[in-house]
């Protein structure tokens, strides 16, 4: 159907998204995993050599207060923006409460 030339250049485009997609190491999310008096630490599966300082927003599995057929019951929604400390282990952050009601099990994202 499609010429050896076409097939071969969809292939290459396909392993270079591909490729960039698995190459980029940056934060996109985490889980927090312990919560004490205002810090909280946070898995994340990224080098966290240059996140010191940047904003994260922290979303929480929020019922939402729908009975309507199709519309989910539960969605995760933001709970408040805070910073990044500091880097405590490999995989793990420490990140600021800043009057935030911060969870276990709560989601954080870079804020972009």
């Amino acid at each position: 159907m499609f010429s050896k030339s076409v097939k071969l250049t969809l292939s290459l485009v396909f392993i270079i998204v591909t490729t960039a997609c698995a190459s980029h190491n940056d934060i996109t999310s985490g889980k927090v995993i312990s919560v004490n008096d205002d810090n909280a630490s946070v898995y994340i599966a990224a080098d966290t050599s240059t996140l010191p300082g940047k904003a994260i927003t922290v979303r929480r599995l929020l019922p939402t207060n729908t009975v309507l057929e199709g519309e989910p019951l539960y969605s995760y929604q933001v709970v408040g923006k805070t910073v990044i400390n500091a880097e405590d282990k490999a995989n793990y952050i420490s990140i600021k409460a800043n009057n935030i009601a911060i969870k276990i099990r709560d989601i954080v994202e870079l804020t972009e």
